[in-house]
């Protein structure tokens, strides 16, 4: 649950920082009549475009490493030789990919990335077009 909670601040931080560098360009936008609710769709499908890539990307190479490791086995420190005999433990491991916990952390990860875009997103909302333009 940490690790969700830091992930989560740190998407919230990423698109807060995305609106103040964009923010003249939200402002044009709602100067030519474009709806706030529009600008914030088009952050959200954004923020889905970028957390699916990401996500394909991470599970292709953790699939390609856990093989690896399925295939191999990973090996335990030499030091500990004599202990493992004594506990009849293998000197390796053989891990195995859980495709259930994946989709969980998966779909958890996608629908969190949605839900931390709404806080800065909410800024959008209250943005008017002539301040936004006049802002560096």
């Amino acid at each position: 649950y940490v690790i969700a909670v830091i992930v989560g601040f740190s998407v919230v931080t990423t698109f807060i920082m995305l609106i103040y560098e964009r923010t003249q360009e939200f402002g044009v936008l709602l100067a030519v009549g474009v709806k706030s609710r529009l600008i914030r769709l088009q952050l959200h499908l954004e923020a889905l475009m970028v957390s699916v890539l990401g996500l394909a990307l991470g599970v292709s190479v953790a699939a390609v490493l856990t093989r690896l490791m399925q295939i191999n086995g990973l090996p335990l420190p030499v030091e500990a030789t004599e202990l493992y005999q004594q506990f009849n433990m293998p000197t390796r491991i053989f891990p195995e990919f859980d495709w259930p916990a994946l989709g969980t952390a998966t779909l958890m990860a996608v629908v969190g990335v949605q839900v931390a875009v709404f806080i800065p997103g909410w800024r959008i909302r209250k943005l008017r077009p002539v301040e936004a333009l006049r802002q560096e």
